[in-house]
Formats: C-alpha cells, structure tokens, sequence
C-alpha cells in the first residue's frame, strides 16, 4: 500500500471518527443525544401514554434510538479495525506516518 493511500485512510478514519464523536447537530451523538433525551423524557412518557400515537411513536423513537447507537458503536469499531490494518501495513512499508 502507498504512503498516499495510507495518509488517505487515516484522514477518512479521523473524519468518520469526528462525525460519530460530534455533539452538534451535525454529529452523530449530537443526534443520539436528541433522541435519547426525547425517548426517555417524563413529559414525554406522560404524553405517550394518553393516545396510542403517542405511544407508538415514543416506541419507535426508542428503537429509532438503540440503532442510532448500535451504529455509532459499531463504525468506532471498524474505524479501529481499519486502523490496526493501516498501522500494520505502516510497519510493513517501514513508514514515517504517524
């Protein structure tokens, strides 16, 4: 692998990182946190309870908020397997990258 592809990755990795990490509304965590607050809101507990709209859509906002989750977790993780490949194949190259 190049030295140029490795730089590539490892800016791809950062960036996707940064967006899972992002608190702002244009992070993912951001929007974790959104949901999460909504889901698990007394006022909306109290208002879901009375309709059954309200109680679907507070079901669907907890799923909604378990996947938002499970996807934040699971593209950390890929980023760290890319990550571990790259710096492998850094040693390899007997690269200066950092």
């Amino acid at each position: 692998m190049y030295e140029s592809d490795i730089r590539e990755i490892k800016q791809l990795i950062s960036d996707m990182r940064s967006r899972i990490k992002s608190q702002t509304d244009n992070g993912v965590s951001g929007q974790y946190a959104t949901y999460h607050y909504i889901a698990n809101s007394k006022d909306a507990k109290a208002w879901a309870s009375g309709t059954k709209i309200g109680s679907d859509l507070l079901k669907e906002l907890n799923r909604q908020e378990v996947w938002l989750k499970q996807f934040m977790d699971s593209t950390l993780k890929f980023t760290n397997i890319i990550e571990d490949h790259i710096n492998r194949q850094s040693k390899i190259n007997n690269s200066s990258i950092k």
